[in-house]
């Protein structure tokens, strides 16, 4: 979805809490209640998993899993935990202030709330001058979403979304949600080409889409790796496959495909979908699923794990700007984009007792 807002309006982003920090969570009747906290940096870096266990443990909370992706941390956890102790706590045991760090809560079991449709926003700021550089050399906006897999060296990032003006604005906000598709396609991954599905099946974390057609196709079923995404390859036919998000268009949410990756025979490939997104201005014309490995210019990595509204500024001459966390970062001209955008997933996710010892 895109919204137009009124030039000069503020935006809400960053470090407020969903919920009171003065009250915890409560149990709900006899069954303990799940919970989870999103922790990213805002003047300091998110503390190790032995760190922010021992903190929910002062807290009164007990941690069920933690997972990292990026900058970011989700923490998972069971407990009556009041949101202001466990934030002082982790500062206590860091060495830090609990202003450092952005809190976002949530509750619902543990899989559910990462699989179902959760929004995501970034707004984009330009001042009048470069909206009109912009719309007279017919520029694009352009976005890419990352991922992480098993095997990054072998992935493609794709085009996600396009927007022509009037698709951006001055003020430009960009909404989505998480609702991902798996795909396979016939097209093979090579530089500026594109691809397509042939197939897609909606999947959510923990499911698998096994294909056993020889046009792709296939059924989804409930034995993929644990809050990834798995495509396993049950014939001995070659494709390509990938995971497909609702994307950003005037015409509303549209699922495009955000990677490509070979899937052999009788093989698998196993996904997690991270919140990062790239976004850069060129007035190159590519269509949406076509591969691009270098950026054709300057443009930001934006990290919105945990749902927090990010808002960045254009300036056609200044290039991208933020308030200065560290949850943004500037991409230059010509830059690799495979290492940005696919992440290796030995980084994702781990039962709390590993990572902590």
């Amino acid at each position: 979805m895109i919204e137009e807002v009124d030039h000069g309006a503020v935006m809400g982003c960053g470090g407020q809490a969903s919920h009171s920090t003065e009250h915890p969570h409560k149990w709900k009747g006899t069954t303990m209640s799940h919970f989870f906290v999103v922790i990213s940096p805002n003047g300091a870096n998110v503390p190790n998993a032995k760190v922010i266990t021992a903190a929910m443990t002062a807290a009164g909370g007990s941690v069920t899993g933690i997972t990292q992706p990026g900058t970011s941390a989700r923490v998972d956890y069971t407990g009556d935990v009041v949101h202001s102790t466990f934030a002082n706590a982790l500062a206590r045991a860091a060495g830090k202030k609990p202003t450092n760090w952005e809190f976002a809560w949530g509750d619902g079991s543990s899989d559910a709330l990462v699989a179902d449709p959760t929004g995501y926003q970034i707004t984009i700021t330009m001042p009048q001058s470069s909206l009109d550089s912009l719309v007279n050399e017919n520029a694009f906006l352009y976005a890419f979403k990352a991922v992480q897999s098993e095997q990054p060296a072998s992935g493609a990032p794709l085009v996600w979304f396009k927007l022509g003006a009037p698709g951006y604005s001055l003020d430009t906000v960009l909404n989505w949600q998480v609702q991902y598709q798996a795909y396979t396609s016939t097209n093979t991954i090579v530089p500026n080409g594109q691809v397509t599905a042939s197939f897609n099946a909606d999947i959510d974390l923990g499911q698998a889409l096994h294909v056993t057609g020889v046009g792709g196709d296939g059924q989804v079923k409930d034995d993929g790796t644990p809050k990834a995404l798995t495509i396993a390859n049950d014939t001995t036919t070659p494709f390509t496959c990938g995971i497909s998000a609702p994307a950003v268009t005037p015409a509303g949410p549209v699922s495009n495909p955000i990677c490509a990756f070979p899937l052999y025979g009788e093989s698998g490939d196993v996904f997690v979908p991270i919140e990062k997104v790239l976004l850069m201005f060129s007035t190159k014309e590519v269509d949406t699923g076509t591969v691009i490995e270098q950026s054709y210019s300057a443009g930001v990595l934006v990290d919105v794990t945990g749902g927090i509204p990010r808002t960045v500024n254009f300036d056609i001459n200044g290039g991208w700007a933020w308030d200065g966390g560290r949850w943004a970062v500037s991409i230059p001209f010509n830059e690799q984009l495979v290492p940005l955008l696919i992440e290796p997933s030995s980084n994702v996710s781990a039962p709390a007792e590993r990572l902590a010892s």
